[in-house]
């Protein structure tokens, strides 16, 4: 068996894709791509923002929250810091 190390969870984002229209999925995997995330499998990425500055992914949810507004598409997100993790859902098409 394995040995597998533990890394800090602080800053970890991961965002789970419930996105049905094709274009609108593109947009948003080559948004992940472009600002860092790493595919885990088809529907989900991750990405640390530990280093980010402070705003900096707030404004990647409202670019988001723009994309699919009044859409059935969603994305579920799970943000880590020291002390707590925070879901979400972003978009109308369930949680």
């Amino acid at each position: 068996m394995e040995d597998f190390e533990t890394q800090p969870s602080d800053g970890l984002v991961i965002v789970v894709l419930r996105v049905r229209d094709s274009e609108r999925r593109d947009q948003i995997v080559d948004r992940l791509v472009d600002i860092g995330a790493n595919h885990v499998t088809r529907n989900v990425f991750e990405l640390s923002i530990a280093d980010w500055d402070d705003g900096l992914w707030d404004e990647e949810v409202d670019w988001f929250t723009d994309l699919l507004e009044l859409t059935r598409d969603s994305l579920i997100v799970w943000k880590f810091t020291s002390n707590a993790v925070a879901r979400f859902v972003i978009g109308d098409g369930g949680s």
